[in-house]
């Protein structure tokens, strides 16, 4: 699961690695990649006072999930079960990462009642090699959970495109 883990996220938004991208590389992921850290005993003080603080701006997900699968959003619960998770995630066995919330663009898409509606969307692309190769696309209805989560949203839909020429 390296490739689809999200600590490579993390990777991407330290400080110091960041310092061996060059100036155009770092603007890319700046505007790509949600700002990331690993949930983890190694975690300073500061950093876990912010994320409970300020628990409205991020998104808390396990490292190797998938489909909307183990994600909370700060703003969808209250600051004393938010805390309580952050404490407990830091020290548990399986790895965590905090993102960034970063809120979905408006999205008119066909709703489980055959009407058009606002919905929260999420695309996926995968690359073979260096070759596009396909994408996914995950829809929820904007008045369901902030989560596109295929696992819990009973309205959420997939749609798929793949396209494989070799």
């Amino acid at each position: 699961h390296i490739i689809g883990n999200k600590m490579n996220f993390a990777i991407l938004s330290d400080p110091v690695i960041k310092n061996m991208f060059s100036k155009e590389e770092q603007d890319i992921i700046n505007s790509h990649i949600p700002y990331t850290r690993v949930i983890n005993q190694s975690l300073s003080k500061s950093e876990l006072e912010k994320f409970i603080e300020e628990r409205n701006k991020y998104v808390l997900k396990i490292a190797d999930g998938a489909s909307g699968h183990e994600i909370l959003i700060g703003i969808e619960c209250d600051s004393e079960s938010w805390c309580e998770l952050i404490s407990e995630v830091k020290m548990g066995k399986r790895s965590y990462v905090i993102q960034e919330f970063v809120e979905s663009v408006p999205f008119t898409y066909l709703s489980n009642k055959n009407q058009f509606s606002k919905h929260n969307l999420v695309w996926g692309f995968f690359v073979f090699g260096e070759k596009y190769a396909g994408s996914v696309l995950r829809t929820s209805d904007k008045n369901d959970r902030l989560v596109i989560n295929s696992y819990l949203n009973k309205g959420t839909k997939k749609g798929y495109m793949l396209e494989l020429s070799y």
